[in-house]
Formats: structure tokens, sequence, C-alpha cells
């Protein structure tokens, strides 16, 4: 076993100091080179290609002074923060579309109009009398009514569809001084079951 002594007196390896003497300057090359480097003396020559990144920059450090005209994209932008320009011009009609799924089966639906007109019927003064106008086979009524050369004094005692909708039934009262003639009319169409 060494006495205390004896490792007092051994002198450090020539690699000890060699190291402890890099240390000491690179250090104290840091310390001088972040303390004393005057203001304005590092420039775009003195930085390594992408040395200095978004995550380095101050916050605010880069404003719109800073940025070259015409140098950002609207992809640079988030959303809204540009405004929307003129709307261009219409442009061509584009091709026909192919053509679509036909829809279902329309309700039935009616064809065939036709006015029917039933016979002329006179109505004595102070009488009343009816008359009728029928739809050609096939067909249905769906409204009438009657024509008469005057209609003052003419009472209209019923009119409305008979016969299983197949005829015009209209009942009057003369009420003139004088004798009327009155003429029947169905308005008939063919219905699509």
């Amino acid at each position: 076993m060494r006495s205390s002594t004896t490792i007092a007196r051994r002198r450090p390896s020539a690699g000890l100091v060699v190291g402890l003497i890099a240390l000491f300057v690179a250090l104290g090359g840091t310390s001088y080179a972040a303390v004393n480097l005057p203001k304005g003396s590092v420039g775009t020559t003195q930085l390594k290609d992408s040395a200095v990144t978004a995550q380095k920059l101050k916050a605010n450090a880069i404003g719109s002074d800073k940025v070259k005209d015409g140098s950002l994209l609207a992809k640079d932008f988030k959303a809204g923060q540009l405004p929307a320009g003129p709307a261009g011009a219409t442009g061509p009609a584009g091709p026909q579309g192919p053509q679509g799924v036909p829809g279902p089966q329309g309700a039935p639906g009616v064809s065939g109009y036709e006015i029917v007109t039933g016979p002329d019927v006179t109505v004595p003064e102070g009488a009343s009398a009816y008359s009728s106008a029928t739809c050609p086979d096939g067909k249905q009524v769906v409204g009438g009514g009657y024509e008469v050369p005057s209609s003052t004094g003419v009472e209209t005692n019923r009119s409305g569809p008979s016969n299983g909708g197949k005829s015009w039934f209209v009942r009057v009262t003369n009420n003139t001084g004088a004798a009327k003639t009155i003429n029947v009319q169905a308005i008939c169409v063919t219905v699509a079951l």
C-alpha cells in the first residue's frame, strides 16, 4: 500500500495535461465569442447553411418589413387571411353527362279532353225543367254546366255529375215572362287507371 505522500508527489501524465489545456481553451473560446464579439461582426458568410431554424428565432422577430414583397404564396397564409379576388369569367359549358336513371311511374293522368253538348230543352214561363249531357264510352265527366241566351230570371236548382260519373245533370226554374231554352254541357276526359 502506498502512502499519501507518494500519491501527492506523482506528476500528472502528459495526456492529462493536454486534455485539461484543450478543455480550458474550448470553454474559454466559447465564452470569449459570446462575450467579446463586436456587434454586427457575424453575418451570412459566418453562418453555416441551415444554421438558423424557426425554433431559434425570437417570437415576432420577422415582420412584414423583413419579408421580400411577392415572396409569400397563398399556402403560407391561414384560411380566411387573404381576401377573395374578383370572380373570373364564366367558363365554357362542360360535356353532356350520362343519362340518369328513369324516375318512378307517375300517378294516372287524364287525356282526351272533350266537351259534350246535350239536347236543347225549352223551359216554359214559370216552370222547371231538367236535362243532361252524357260522355262517350270510356270517358268520365269532370265538370259541366249549361248555356242559356239570358240567365236573368233563370234559377239553377241543381248542377252536378250523375249516372255514376258518366253524365252532367242540370235542373232549372224559369222565373221570367217568356220561355227559355237551355243547353247542358259535360266536360269529359279519359282517366288512366
